[in-house]
């Protein structure tokens, strides 16, 4: 997340873990969500990197990469819960 400061990062973070919760109807504590959202930001960044696609610039790229990456963790995170 570039240039959004250490508070943005945590916003944005917490709102796109709580916003890919709400889309895969899962129940998590804040913490929980705002971990997603953080590593799902590493991981939707490096997927839009390595497929060479630019959806918007700032930060609201920086949201949709987040969002892209905590559902996917979130996903598998289900899977694997499930799976147990």
């Amino acid at each position: 997340m570039r240039g959004v400061g250490l508070f943005g990062a945590l916003l944005i973070s917490l709102l796109s873990g709580l916003l890919a919760g709400l889309v895969l109807g899962r129940r998590r504590s804040g913490l929980t969500y705002m971990v997603a959202g953080l590593a799902g930001s590493a991981l939707g960044g490096y997927l839009l990197h390595r497929l060479n696609l630019e959806v918007a610039s700032g930060v609201l790229e920086s949201f949709i990469a987040s969002i892209l990456g905590a559902l996917i963790l979130l996903g598998v995170l289900g899977l694997v819960r499930r799976a147990r």
